[in-house]
């Protein structure tokens, strides 16, 4: 090609800013740049949204209604349960009541047993029946035992009704066995061992002083 050739060609020749191509592709770089900016979310936001959309709402508990709180069933007390059961069935009731701390060695009412953590936050009380003195303990909430001491007739007399304050589901024939046996000589734990037993845990009988004692413990709970 001749200089002049070369000449006319480089004038024809556009820059490529000029040509129509070029601002094509700047558009499309423009809105590909904005529709990226578009999806991005703001860190902060997107957080505000997630704390807001996994927050559960607050449920206030409702107040018992007075119709509710009566009917609720309230705790048995071993020791009311107890003497309420007694003065039901014997002809002499637990007269002359009075409460005394259980592991207070200088009470008048404490024994060996006592000393252990079990009876810690023990009740006690005192009471007669006739002639026979009793001490009713209640301990780890359910478990109730008393020890009744006085003449033997007399405390053979009110047995039965001991034995059936302290578990409802002995038989009349089951504790009046013990009785008999007791009459022929020392028994111990025959109660827990009966067929009708249910809260008994153990029992027995001790002379004191010319006296007996009877001694019985059970769980409340069943």
């Amino acid at each position: 090609m001749s200089d002049h050739g070369k000449s006319a060609a480089a004038k024809n020749r556009k820059p490529f800013w000029k040509k129509w191509w070029f601002w094509v592709i700047i558009v499309l770089t423009v809105v590909a740049i904005g529709g990226m900016n578009g999806n991005r979310t703001n860190p902060t936001q997107q957080a505000t949204v997630s704390a807001g959309a996994t927050a559960k709402p607050k449920i206030t508990p409702k107040e018992p209604t007075p119709e509710a709180k009566k009917n609720t069933p309230t705790k048995k007390s071993p020791l009311q349960e107890f003497k309420r059961s007694f003065d039901a069935q014997s002809a002499t009731p637990i007269s002359n009541i009075s409460s005394f701390v259980v592991q207070d060695r200088n009470s008048g009412h404490y024994r060996t047993e006592y000393r252990l953590g079990a009876y810690s936050d023990a009740t006690g009380e005192h009471g007669t029946i006739g002639d026979i003195s009793i001490d009713m303990v209640r301990y780890r909430d359910s478990m109730f035992r008393i020890y009744a001491t006085g003449p033997r007739d007399s405390v053979l007399a009110v047995y039965p009704a001991l034995a059936k304050s302290m578990d409802p589901s002995l038989t009349d024939t089951d504790i009046q066995a013990l009785v008999d046996k007791y009459r022929q000589g020392y028994v111990a734990n025959d109660l827990s061992f009966a067929d009708s037993a249910k809260r008994i845990e153990s029992n027995d009988f001790t002379l004191q002083d010319g006296n007996i004692e009877a001694f019985i413990d059970a769980d409340f709970s069943k």
